[in-house]
């Protein structure tokens, strides 16, 4: 264990699986890391992943395997539906890339075996046909038949283990179920039911070869059937006049479905050994089963008894039925409808939901054998961090509380580990996984730091000058360097010290300015053509953004959903704000006497802030705000002036600068509703905000006249800082000029003067809990001076003697630095700084 308690923070770090959290990239930290039994919400116990798989608007997940295989139908950009196989770590699969119409999967065994049908649409009407896919070849199930079989076979619903598929037909012109069976060379099928007496539709099959479904006709009974070897069950219902339908059956002889009461309301059931068991209906109207595990747990729906009435999803384990939606991460706001038979013995479910009005395939993993480990931190600038250690699939998402209210969903990444972060005062906080009482933790650190340290963001090969544009809440940078080789700007991420060239669409170019959580960057390209178009880089190569039927535009931000906003042009070359969704353009239009229009940043919330352009006679530019409910509202300058918007944070509130009567810029907030407050001139001249975090601390330029040249500066409690002011002989750092944006942590990205040369760079708060050790020994002629530390790499030290000397180190990307002063005999005090009470005695004979 080890403690340091100088200052005013007190940091404690202790082992949790085997290892102590570690941020990575840009991240300073203090923490602490303690387990305790925290009281939580006890009815949460899935996380969440959405298996969307095919650019279209929707999908709908049907069914699952053991493993955790899932089946059902993904619409493609052309808007219609295909069959799709999801398995983790193998992704998703088209199963019928080839076909023109429509088609689904209804159903997979441990072999991954689908069943689905193809539904071909003419001007003569609709055509179906069932499909095995079977080792990465699909073919229709008329073709496993012997050609005198008479049988014309529509749809799959069903397969076991054993490859038995059940579903409907065709035989000499009738609709009949039928039971396929594998031989050799060709299946073998039975008719379930006979010609005129019963006609029966299957549904689903288990290992054993019992079949259950619905039925009409002489000698039905009520509608729901089990069937093996030729012999019908009547499974009966829950009034003696009232049908019922059997959906689903396990390896146990379960079978689940929908019975009638008296009043012929549809209820719930579990049928076994020959007793049906009513599962009422959750405080609704209506209730249907539709899937039973090995496990036998039940996925089903029911009916609310409001105006307006919805269908909720509900699982039945151990005698007790719950909605949902309430096992689910809080936050997640998807709502599930009518489910399929997704649900397997390891409690995992497959089904559709609808988010934000578009419907999804869903794949809900308990928690209890998923979450390993839970770390806390708490970063100095207000923000508070949880981790989580999982074996979940990349995507995943789970629900972590503060103080058992304010819950934040963490998304996994592709190590298993996900992050949720808040942003708080101070003082002590439990965070807990909701749903896992074993995994929570605390966290206690001060809100405010003592002082900022410098890391440099170097260029790309055969580069020299960079510029930075945005940093993401985890530290991810991106911004341009200037390529001599290309003799371009070429879009540079930065994650550490090392540069990534992003590259372009063929051409030479490339400006990369924004970027969110999950590394994906926006900005704008060069083609091989030499025309630049708006893109985004997906952790891969440069893709192209649709535009608005024009040649160019620019992607200016993009948000942690994946929201991307910029400007396009139309048809005439004329450029108006736009924002992307999944690939598809919205046009954000042009406010009606104005000629264009851009639009800059956008928030959690889809709010997003640009300018347009009056008039000439009117001015020059003018900030507004955009929202779906709103559409552009032009934003309030002073004295009707010119203005920009810069950004805009999760709260509404938005910064730029407006130009009033006196011929200076003036730095501006709007808030949430839109009113103005001037912050003032700064040292009697001109300053923009250009960034702003959701505490309000703002960032952006000031012009000093004294100097007749710009700093880099920070807004904080009504107090502007000149950051230049953290330039403790910064090592060749002659001036921050600007800043443009800061983050979550407080991390401030900016360009400014390195040896000369224009040089982006990163500030990161500076406390305590940033260094691990610092150390000084006396070797020959030197005092060296070395730190181990949580700091991004290239950041700038300064080690001071109290005997007067003083140089600086720059870490590398372990968090280490070194410099060596001139020793001296006897008894003295190395201090760091940038930290004013972490210091180290050394004495030296």
């Amino acid at each position: 264990m080890f403690t340091h308690s100088k200052g005013r923070c007190r940091v404690s770090q202790s082992r949790f699986m085997g290892s102590p959290l570690r941020p990575t990239g840009c991240v300073p930290a203090a923490m602490i890391a303690v387990i305790v039994a925290c009281p939580v919400r006890a009815d949460q116990y899935y996380a969440a992943l959405r298996l969307d798989a095919f650019g279209g608007e929707g999908a709908q997940a049907i069914a699952m395997n053991e493993e955790g295989c899932v089946v059902g139908k993904a619409q493609l950009a052309s808007g219609v539906d295909h069959a799709f196989l999801w398995c983790e770590g193998a992704g998703f699969i088209d199963l019928t890339p080839d076909f023109e119409g429509r088609s689904s999967g209804e159903d997979v065994n441990a072999s991954l075996e689908v069943v689905g049908f193809q539904r071909e649409d003419s001007d003569h009407g609709s055509r179906f046909h069932a499909f095995l896919w079977k080792d990465g070849v699909l073919k229709r199930l008329d073709a496993l038949l012997p050609p005198d079989s008479g049988w014309k076979l529509r749809e799959a619903h069903a397969i076991n283990d054993l490859g038995q598929i059940v579903g409907v037909g065709e035989k000499d012109g009738q609709t009949r179920g039928f039971l396929l069976t594998p031989g050799t060379p060709d299946y073998g099928i039975v008719m379930i039911g006979e010609p005129g007496e019963v006609t029966a539709t299957p549904y689903d099959i288990n290992n054993l070869g019992e079949v259950v479904g619905k039925c009409s006709g002489a000698g039905c009974g009520h509608g729901a059937f089990l069937w093996k070897d030729g012999e019908f069950t009547d499974l009966g219902s829950l009034s003696d006049r009232g049908l019922a339908v059997a959906r689903a059956i396990n390896n146990h002889s379960q079978v689940v479905g929908m019975a009638e009461d008296e009043s012929y309301t549809p209820h719930a059931f579990i049928w076994e050994g020959g007793v049906m068991q009513d599962l009422g209906t959750m405080g609704g109207s209506e209730s249907w089963a539709w899937g039973i595990s090995d496990a036998s747990e039940i996925i089903g729906n029911w009916k609310t008894w409001d105006w307006e009435p919805q269908y909720r999803s509900f699982v039945w384990k151990d005698g007790v039925s719950r909605t949902l939606e309430d096992e689910l991460p809080r936050g997640l706001g998807v709502e599930f409808g009518t489910p399929g038979k997704g649900i397997n013995s390891a409690g995992e479910i497959a089904l559709g939901g609808s988010h934000n009005e578009t419907a999804g395939a869903w794949l809900l993993l308990p928690l209890a054998e998923r979450v390993h480990g839970m770390d806390a931190a708490a970063f100095k600038g207000s923000t508070i961090e949880a981790r989580i250690s999982t074996s979940l699939p990349e995507g995943a998402m789970v629900s972590l509380s503060l103080d058992e209210q304010d819950s934040r969903i963490a998304v996994i990444n592709r190590k298993g580990r996900g992050t949720a972060r808040w942003i708080e005062q101070s003082g002590v906080h439990t965070l807990c996984v909701d749903g896992q009482p074993a995994h929570c933790a605390t966290v206690e650190c001060d809100p405010r730091p003592e002082s900022y340290v410098v890391a440099e963001l170097p260029p790309i090969s055969f580069g020299r000058q960079t510029y930075a544009r945005s940093v993401s809440a985890g530290g991810l940078c991106v911004g341009d360097t200037y390529s001599e080789f290309y003799e371009a700007y070429r879009a540079t991420l930065w994650n550490g010290s090392a540069p990534v060239d992003l590259g372009t669409l063929g051409g030479n170019g490339a400006n990369a300015f924004g970027v969110n959580a999950a590394g994906w960057v926006v900005g704008r390209a060069e083609n091989a053509d030499g025309e630049y178009g708006p893109c985004i880089w997906k952790n891969g190569p440069a893709e192209d953004l649709v535009t608005l039927g024009g040649p160019g535009g620019t992607a200016w931000d993009i948000n942690d959903a994946g929201l991307v906003v910029g400007h396009a042009e139309r048809v005439d070359e004329t450029a108006s704000a736009a924002l992307w969704v999944n690939g598809r353009i919205e046009d954000l239009g042009i406010p009606e006497d104005g000629t264009q229009s851009f639009a800059r940043d956008i928030n959690e919330r889809g709010e997003v802030v640009g300018h347009w352009y009056p008039p000439r006679e009117r001015g020059y530019y003018r900030p507004f705000r955009w929202t779906r409910s709103e559409g552009i509202v032009a934003l309030e300058t002073l004295d009707d002036s010119d203005g920009l918007v810069y950004a805009i944070n999760n709260h509404g509130t938005a910064v730029g600068f407006t130009e009033p009567n006196d011929g200076f810029q003036h730095p501006v907030v709007w808030d949430a509703d839109g009113r103005i407050t001037d912050l003032g001139l700064v040292r009697g001249d001109s300053a923009w905000v250009t960034g702003i975090n959701d505490e309000n601390l703002m960032v952006g330029r000031a012009f000093f006249p004294v100097i007749d040249d710009s700093h880099a500066v920070l807004w904080r409690d009504g107090i502007v800082i000149d950051l230049n002011d953290y330039l403790f002989g910064a090592c060749a750092w002659s001036s921050l000029e600007g800043a443009t944006a800061i983050n979550p942590r407080g991390q401030i990205l900016g360009s400014g003067r390195l040896a000369g040369e224009s040089r982006a760079f990163l500030m990161t708060p500076a406390y305590p809990g940033n260094i691990k050790r610092l150390s000084a020994r006396c070797k020959g002629d030197d005092l060296v001076v070395s730190v181990k530390s949580w700091l991004p790499a290239l950041t700038t030290l300064t080690a001071a003697a109290d005997t007067g000397m003083a140089d600086c180190m720059r870490t590398d990307e372990s968090g280490r630095g070194k410099v060596r002063l001139d020793r001296a005999a006897g008894a003295s005090s190395v201090c760091l700084l940038e930290f004013a009470d972490m210091c180290e005695p050394v004495a030296c004979r």
